[in-house]
């Protein structure tokens, strides 16, 4: 941490630019159509009202109102099938969140849901080969109390990478309030994921591998 609240303020500001490599960005029409289907709707609905608006008058009217239709109908697709779907991607996504809700309470059985049995987590407050599940686990419920008790926290971004079919990858930027400062203190953290479910099958995503990339006042807070 830092000595005052300035530099905090500019070690904090310092994580939200460039601080981490950003990951790779998901499949844009997997983004746009299952994800973020916003902007699909939105101009397929715009484009249902251009055709109303201009459409009437020039064109037969069975051609006008098939074209209507089918703009209409395809908003609603894409709409419904945003609803009905979540991307591996989105599941991850909300596993990280968990975790970090799980954490930032102190909660030792909600972060025991998330992370993996071989779950280890490597920094430099730890040796290289890090701390184990047990010793996660210990840590977290340091959070209820004490000089580790948060007042509030924020998943800010959730960068997300698939790997391999059931390995991913995580970059999480976190904001927290410590109860004894109740000064914000932005840090990244990458968190890979595995999916042990059957093959075929949904299984559930959980975190086996935890480094802190950026924290405020640490040049290295990886490993050493």
């Amino acid at each position: 941490m830092s000595g005052g609240t300035s530099g905090g303020l500019i070690d904090s500001a310092m994580l939200t630019m460039g601080a981490v490599q950003a990951l790779p960005g998901p499949p844009i029409v997997q983004y746009y159509l299952l994800e973020n289907p916003w902007p699909a709707v939105a101009a397929l609905g715009g484009a249902a009202v251009l055709v109303v608006a201009v459409g009437r008058s020039r064109l037969a009217p069975k051609v006008f109102v098939g074209l209507v239709a089918a703009l209409v109908v395809l908003a609603a697709g894409v709409w419904t099938a945003s609803t009905l779907v979540q991307t591996p991607r989105e599941r991850v996504i909300e596993r990280a969140r968990e975790m970090v809700d799980a954490v930032a309470k102190g909660d030792m059985a909600g972060a025991a849901r998330v992370l993996h049995p071989d779950a280890v987590l490597r920094a430099f407050f730890t040796s290289r080969d890090g701390i184990e599940l047990n010793d996660i686990l210990r840590r977290v419920s340091e959070m209820k109390d004490g000089v580790y008790r948060l007042h509030s926290h924020r998943v800010k971004q959730v960068q997300t990478e698939f790997l391999g079919p059931r390995v991913a990858r995580t970059q999480i930027l976190v904001e927290v309030d410590p109860e004894a400062t109740r000064f914000p203190t932005l840090s990244w953290w990458r968190v890979d994921w595995r999916n042990d479910g059957p093959e075929g099958g949904e299984g559930e995503w959980t975190a086996y591998e935890i480094e802190p990339l950026a924290l405020p006042g640490v040049d290295q807070p990886g490993p050493r």
